[in-house]
This record gives structure tokens, sequence and C-alpha cells, in this order.
């Protein structure tokens, strides 16, 4: 056992490419060693993505570098991803990190520009980065910070279940487009985040001045093209 335990120590770490994947599976990750470990088999060996997660096939793509698709991860986080192998399939062979993301959730998905009294419910599947280490957290919105958020996350103990509900107000932002949005402590920006659209609605004034009519007779018929009989 002493011989397993002091190979595993030495397993060449590689490079993940995308580091941050989401936790449901399906992206294909690039693993970039400084040189290709030898112990790996394209044929044979797989890659244990996450604790629990089922083996799966790897492909080597140029001389140092294997392509795995990730498998879905009951893990949310990071995590130390295996290349397993061997003659018993159990030999670690290489090892990477990870993150497995769930995005948080922002409802509703749009919200009116000029509207300073818009509030949004955030559910967060992850921990806010930082949270229990900083004491400074919040909700950015946009890039910048939510005036209130309910209940205040510096209340919210790290043992708190998952998901987190939070009720947001939204900044006042006089531009259309569509803002990111995440939750963090000490000012740390996280890899999790979901979007906002902000919408511009025409004004009152704009809508009056293209509607119909005008003479104030009341409604008329289909407008005739036909000159008047003489």
């Amino acid at each position: 056992s002493s011989s397993s335990s002091s190979s595993s120590s030495k397993a060449p770490l590689g490079v993940a490419s995308p580091f941050v994947t989401d936790a449901a599976g399906g992206e294909i990750v690039v693993v970039t060693f400084d040189s290709f470990p030898s112990a790996i088999d394209p044929a044979t060996s797989v890659v244990v993505f996450s604790p629990g997660a089922a083996g799966v096939p790897l492909t080597k793509v140029t001389s140092n570098a294997f392509s795995a698709i990730a498998s879905p991860s009951a893990t949310l986080g990071p995590v130390e991803a295996h290349v397993l192998g061997g003659p018993d399939g159990t030999t670690l062979q290489a090892m990477f990190n990870m993150w497995f993301d769930r995005a948080p959730e922002v409802f509703p998905t749009a919200v009116e520009t000029l509207d300073n009294a818009t509030t949004v419910t955030l559910t967060l599947y992850m921990e806010p980065l930082g949270l229990g280490e900083h004491p400074d957290c919040g909700v950015w919105v946009g890039g910048v910070k939510s005036a209130s958020v309910s209940p205040p996350l510096e209340e919210i103990g790290v043992t708190q279940t998952l998901p987190l509900v939070l009720t947001v107000s939204v900044p006042e932002l006089s531009t259309a487009g569509r803002r990111v949005v995440y939750a963090s402590c000490g000012g740390l920006v996280s890899h999790s985040t979901a979007c906002l659209d902000y919408v511009a609605l025409p004004s009152i004034a704009s809508v009056l001045v293209v509607s119909p009519g005008g003479g104030g007779a009341g409604p008329r018929g289909p407008p005739r093209h036909s000159p008047p009989q003489r």
C-alpha cells in the first residue's frame, strides 16, 4: 500500500480547459500536461471527473493533451479529477483540478430600465464565493452592488441549507441590455453567474404621439382609396 500512496502523490498534474464547467456535464474538457503521462493508455484509461462519477473515455488530441466529455457531477465547486487505468483499472495515472458549477437563477429574467423599485428573486445553488471568510457580502448586478439583499448574506451561516433564495433590489440602470448577476463576499468575482435583461419600454409620451386618429370623430370605416364619384 505504501507504493500505491507514493505513486499517487507523484501522479502528473494536468491543467483543464475550461476550468469551470456545468454540473450537468456534457462539455468537452481538454487537459494539458507539460509532457503526456506515459502511464495513460487512451485505449483503456478513463477519466473520473468527480467523486462517485463513472469513468469516461479520453482521446489524445495533441502530443501533450487529451480531451474527455465531462460527466454530470453531484459535487459542486472544486473537485480533483482522476485518470484511472492499469491492469485492474484503478491505478491513478494522472489528475487535474476543476470546478463544477450550477448557475444561480433570477426571476423574473427581465426588468425595466429606470425602474428604481424593482426586486428580483435570486436562487443560489452554491455558497457565495468567500462566504464565511469575508464579512462584506453582496449581490452584484452589472457590476453595481445591490442596495438590499434579504436575508442579508452576512447573516447566513455556511451551514445554511442550499439552495438559498434571496430577494434582491435591482439597481436602476438607464441603458437596456443583459447584465451579469452574482453573489460573493470580499469583493471576489464569482464564476457562478446568472443573467438579467434590462428592457427599455416606450414612454407614455411616445405611445401617445404615434397613436392613430386625432380627429376625435369616433371610429370610421376603412379608408376608401377610390376617388370620389362626380
